[in-house]
């Protein structure tokens, strides 16, 4: 459960680049990112595929 919360630092800043250029797809991936993390969050942060699942979501709005 722990490891889910590394990718807060980075989901935080996928937030700030957002509102600095708010754009369309800029708020699809954000939000699908954050989306991801939240439903792992509450229903599979025990599991290694959902650490595994935030880590693509994560990987998603940082490119």
């Amino acid at each position: 459960m722990r490891k889910l919360f590394y990718a807060l630092p980075f989901l935080v800043f996928g937030l700030c680049v957002l509102m600095m250029e708010p754009t369309i797809s800029r708020l699809i991936v954000v939000g699908l990112a954050w989306l991801t993390f939240l439903i792992e969050y509450r229903y599979g942060g025990e599991s290694r595929e959902g650490e595994e699942l935030v880590a693509l979501g994560v990987s998603t709005a940082s490119s």
